[in-house]
């Protein structure tokens, strides 16, 4: 019966973002103009991706960006054709396992069929999820495989529900606790470090992930993983030692990361394990115009530029003049991490300010971007006008559930893990939406087994644990919704001035017309827009 209801309950979870999601691909192929023209980044990577599969050319960019999305825009290319709607397509499904791996996730870690149904729905329903799976860049593909990681490592490392182990259950065959063999756990620790060492070459801040999926696999696979074999009539208990899922886990995550380091061996004849963008991103969150979110970096006055390739140049340039010999890939990357730290150096109640600032933008439900706005985008026919659930409600249950289900605690570290490590990616570079979109995978578990907790309180009648949580709730409510992080009407400019460009290819001057005054309004320097308007009334 409960193995009926669980299906059940996947199965809706299912086929609720399924729908919504091949709903948001229609509307998106048939109504946004926007969908025919990536922009800076998705741009990007679509000519690289098209590259590697046109005879593997030569790429745009060489080792400051991480090339995992583009090998995957690639693979899809490869096998069903260049059209951006595949991609979208694909990306849809995958956003629809990720609800699932969250569904299955919650049920495991708090042993509440209701719970997990709750987080599925919250996923599939989750309007920065679906809004980024129908766009160009690596989010989609990262939480994905954070999601993967999480349900290898719960589901092979993580007795169910409260985490007491039913030792007579350990000698029933088809009960579900039933102990692993050594290699079902040398495999399952080395599918995990499989998934962590991609999700890294996705995106490098997932390293900080590395140390709490240790954690996890050492408090587990003691405990968890002794095989009992009968002698006689008593069973006698043996058990796999710690150190064979852990030896797997780091194999997986060298395998994963290795191919990249022998790509960039390649590419550079230097030893580049990763990307050298970490020391530009690290400059680009402390230096004197800095804001707490991506901005066009400063060195000196002088503006570095607003694209990778442009910033690239210019960096490489300037770091190379002032130690007075071309520098490396990696030696540019130390240059401006030097300078960020020189920077904080000199200016040390600044950073502090910044860092409360990051923190704060972090939490706040704003969605600022820097390359596809979902502000933008919803204005536009699609399911983004559905009552979706965004980030501000979404995210200040899962902060209440993280307080609510402390009696699991020892169950919760990698999800605990992995909240800490993005937010410490946003302090130590700035705050972006796609960015911190990889973090709703450990905190979306906590929403379903919030409203499951909520509602014990009050069915026990637990009337002051229960006020102080809602009370807490209704705070965390507001702070979160606290519009803090808005784009600055340059920006929109900037969006409607894309627009208008996207008009004029389609040969639609009218409202290219209607999309550059906007422009106007909103800035009135946009020099382009003013230029594209004489051109236009001419």
């Amino acid at each position: 019966m409960h193995i009926r209801r669980n299906v059940l309950i996947v199965l809706a979870v299912v086929a609720v973002a399924l729908s919504v999601r091949v709903a948001h691909v229609v509307y998106t192929e048939r109504y946004n103009p926007l969908a025919s023209n990536p922009a800076l980044d998705g741009a990007l990577y679509d000519k690289w991706a098209r590259a590697i599969v046109e005879h593997g050319a030569k790429p745009p960019t060489r080792v400051m960006q991480a090339p995992l999305y583009p090998w995957f825009l690639a693979l899809v290319y490869k096998i069903l054709g260049f059209g951006l709607v595949k991609v979208r397509l694909v990306q849809a499904i995958l956003g629809s396992l990720t609800c699932l791996f969250i569904t299955l996730v919650t049920m495991r870690l708090f042993g509440s069929a209701v719970a997990g149904l709750i987080s599925g729905l919250a996923a599939a329903l989750y309007r920065p999820f679906i809004f980024y799976e129908g766009v160009l860049v690596p989010a989609t593909l990262i939480v994905f495989l954070n999601a993967l990681l999480i349900l290898i490592l719960v589901y092979s490392f993580k007795p169910m529900g409260s985490g007491n182990i039913d030792v007579k259950g350990a000698f029933d065959p088809a009960h579900p606790e039933r102990r692993k063999t050594n290699l079902s756990l040398f495999l399952s620790a080395l599918a995990a470090g499989i998934a962590l060492g991609m999700s890294v070459i996705a995106k490098p801040v997932a390293l900080f992930l590395v140390p709490f999926a240790f954690i996890h696999i050492y408090l587990w696979s003691k405990n968890e993983v002794p095989i009992y074999k009968s002698t006689g009539t008593r069973p006698k208990r043996t058990e796999t030692p710690r150190y064979l899922p852990l030896t797997a886990l780091t194999m997986g995550i060298l395998l994963s990361i290795s191919s990249l380091a022998i790509r960039n061996a390649i590419l550079t004849h230097e030893f580049i394990p990763l990307t050298t963008g970490g020391g530009i991103n690290f400059y680009i969150g402390h230096n004197p115009s800095t804001n707490g979110f991506y901005a066009q970096p400063e060195y000196k006055g002088k503006k570095l530029g607003a694209t990778p390739v442009i910033q690239w140049i210019k960096m490489k340039r300037i770091a190379s003049y002032e130690e007075n010999r071309t520098l490396g890939p990696t030696e540019v990357s130390r240059f401006w991490t030097r300078k960020g730290l020189e920077y904080i150096g000199r200016h040390p109640k600044e950073e502090l300010a910044m860092l409360w600032r990051k923190f704060i933008y972090f939490w706040n439900g704003y969605e600022r971007a820097n390359v596809e706005n979902i502000y933008f985008h919803e204005r536009f026919p699609g399911p983004l006008h559905f009552p979706l659930i965004p980030f501000g409600i979404a995210v200040p249950i899962a902060v209440i559930g993280i307080f609510l289900t402390t009696r699991f605690a020892r169950s919760l570290w990698f999800l605990y893990g992995g909240v800490i490590s993005y937010l410490a990616a946003a302090l130590i570079f700035y705050v972006l939406a796609r960015y911190r979109l990889p973090v709703l995978p450990f905190l979306l578990p906590f929403a379903g087994a919030a409203v499951v907790e909520l509602s014990r309180l009050a069915v026990k009648k637990r009337i002051g644990e229960l006020a102080l949580s809602l009370i807490a709730l209704a705070l965390l409510f507001y702070l979160s919704n606290m519009v803090v992080a808005a784009d600055t009407p340059a920006t929109i400019s900037n969006n409607y001035l894309r627009l208008g460009y996207i008009y004029i290819d389609k040969g639609d001057t009218t409202n290219a017309v209607t999309s550059f005054e906007r422009s106007l309004e909103l800035n009135p320097y946009n020099t382009r827009s003013r230029l594209m308007l004489k051109r236009l009334r001419k």
